[in-house]
């Protein structure tokens, strides 16, 4: 057991890596693999300095830092710099109790892949995204993306550099347009971009962030929807409560008298091009049980001979 002990690798704690700022365009660049920026170069070093491995010799060590070089290239530098922070840090799958090694090329990938992926979530779900307590939930400091990486999307001391904010608003609201405009069997112009949003999560969206000349466009159209759909919504508060208050029979002519209004209207009858209110359609239905008394009054009066 002794002689085992003694054969084992030294486990070596992680070292801090030292925080590298980087300048708003540097965080947004892509990093190249045979072009690397100092802040990577040093982020790679110091995996390695922080996970010193007995068993890789300086041959091995050069090989694993030109996959390292593999790995993060086409990340953005932002990205990079903070996994590899990460990974020397806390994140080294191959660091435990009783062994360490420096993570593989494949481990410094999926980190990276990972860190783009949430912060691409979190840059949709501040700007593009509401649930009940509304768009600024995600900014509260209690929301996850906010404990693991920071200041939210938005906030000047925000860990993703603007431009890559941008970007990536920029492609997902191209990509809703896009949706909304594709025709369906039920809509066959396509839908109006952004109608279901409210007031407070479409003011959130940066103007600069729409396809140059669409944002006055949708804005437009989207506030004469959200003003139609209002008014339809009260119509049928309206329609729902003339309802109630109409008896079994008056609902029966009710729905009558709307059927004939709408075809009428759509024949381009002159008394029915506008739409009818509930009030109205409900004097008609009125109107309409009221003559229906009279004519079987009148009949029954014929059939026992009054005249």
């Amino acid at each position: 057991m002794a002689k085992f002990r003694e054969n084992m690798p030294a486990v070596v704690e992680p070292k801090p890596l030292a925080t590298i700022s980087l300048s708003t365009s540097e965080g947004a660049a892509l990093v190249v693999a045979d072009r690397l920026s100092y802040p990577v170069r040093r982020g790679l070093t110091g995996i390695l300095a922080s996970f010193p491995s007995q068993r890789l010799e300086d041959e091995a060590q050069d090989v694993l830092m030109e996959l390292y070089r593999e790995a993060v290239a086409g990340f953005e530098t932002a990205i990079v710099i903070w996994a590899l922070k990460h990974l020397s840090l806390e994140g080294n799958p191959r660091h435990t109790a009783t062994f360490s090694t420096p993570p593989v090329p494949m481990d410094v990938r999926q980190c990276c892949k990972k860190t783009q992926a949430d912060w691409r979530a979190w840059v949709i779900g501040t700007f593009l995204h509401e649930n009940d307590e509304g768009p600024l939930s995600w900014l509260d400091s209690s929301c996850f993306m906010s404990r693991k990486y920071g200041p939210p999307p938005g906030d000047a001391a925000c860990i993703i550099p603007a431009p890559m904010v941008r970007s990536i608003l920029q492609e997902e609201i191209a990509r809703l347009i896009q949706q909304a405009r594709r025709p369906t069997v039920r809509q066959p112009n396509g839908e109006v971009p952004f109608a279901d949003f409210s007031d407070a999560l479409f003011s959130r969206i940066p103007v600069d962030c729409f396809p140059a000349g669409e944002y006055a466009q949708i804005a437009q159209n989207r506030a004469a929807y959200r003003a139609a759909k209002k008014a339809r919504e009260k119509r049928q508060a309206e329609a729902e409560a003339v309802w109630r208050t109409l008896t079994p029979t008056l609902r029966g002519y009710y729905v009558r008298a709307k059927e004939t209004h709408e075809a009428l209207r759509a024949g381009g009858h002159e008394d029915h091009i506008d739409e009818w209110t509930p009030q109205q359609l409900a004097a008609k239905a009125q109107e309409l049980l009221d003559s229906d008394a009279k004519a079987f009054a009148k009949s029954h009066r014929a059939e026992r001979g009054f005249s």
